[in-house]
């Protein structure tokens, strides 16, 4: 019976333990620079190069909330050869997609100009209801 009872009694304490720390955990944003269903003919895909000054390859990238400087680099144009990084501050909340691009007003030009295409919550993450973006 005393056995019995020392199990029971360690397994709620474990399962505490596991609850508190769980919720100590930090959760994860998504940063993409590949919109999807690219309808918009001034509207390019980006690559999100570096974040907060720390270099990245590949898309996506998982950043932790916060405000955060995000470095975006775009395709050259259609006769150039190096693309070109724009940086731009971003606000980041728990458990979000963001998806950036490149508005170029002719793809025969250099000039562009980042944007947030797309905003939402990120699937299967639960969201902590302090941690909400303010924009």
């Amino acid at each position: 019976m005393k056995l019995k009872l020392a199990v029971i009694a360690k397994t709620a304490l474990l399962s505490l333990v596991c609850s508190v720390l769980s919720a100590c955990t930090t959760t994860f944003s998504q940063l993409d620079g590949r919109p999807f269903g690219l309808i918009d003919s001034t509207l390019y895909p980006v690559q999100v190069s570096k974040v907060d000054g720390r270099s990245y390859s590949g898309n996506p990238i998982w950043v932790e909330p916060g405000k955060r400087q995000i470095t975006l680099l775009a395709p050259p144009e259609k006769y150039g050869r190096l693309g070109t990084e724009k940086t731009m501050e971003v606000m980041v909340g728990n458990c979000e997609r963001i998806v950036f691009g490149a508005r170029r007003p002719s793809y025969l030009r250099a000039a562009w100009e980042p944007e947030i295409v797309e905003r939402e919550p990120l699937a299967g993450c639960k969201r902590k209801a302090d941690a909400l973006p303010q924009s």
